[in-house]
């Protein structure tokens, strides 16, 4: 594995500690389908599936951070979101959430309801 995909796969994994201790549930971590990947798959304290992006920058520099979600992956995002949500037994509340970890302290950055759901 190169140092971006493990650095990738270290921020995922910080993010989904930082959600349980704030009383997630993580259901599915790197839900794959075809032309889509969702880091994180969660449930928050008040019962919402939250679809969660892990974006990790080595820089600390927040600037950073508006330029790394463009629309092609936004859209892979809901195509995802839409294909898992069709295995569930009945519609639910959901929303789409930004994780960024930056530089070496891995300062922690969430940004709920980031993306418009609007399927």
């Amino acid at each position: 594995m190169g140092a971006v995909h493990n650095r990738g796969r270290r921020g995922e994994a910080i993010a989904s500690d930082y959600l349980e201790g704030q009383g997630y549930t993580i259901l599915t971590l790197n839900y794959r389908v075809v032309g889509s990947e969702i880091d994180i798959i969660a449930r928050d304290p008040n019962g919402t599936l939250v679809f969660v992006e892990v974006k990790t920058r080595s820089s600390e520099d927040a600037s950073v951070l508006e330029h790394s979600f463009g629309y092609a992956k936004r859209k892979a995002l809901k195509r995802g979101a839409l294909t898992y949500m069709a295995s569930l037994p009945h519609a639910v509340p959901v929303r789409f959430d930004l994780i960024f970890i930056l530089g070496k302290t891995h300062q922690i950055t969430h940004i709920p309801n980031a993306l418009v759901w609007d399927y």
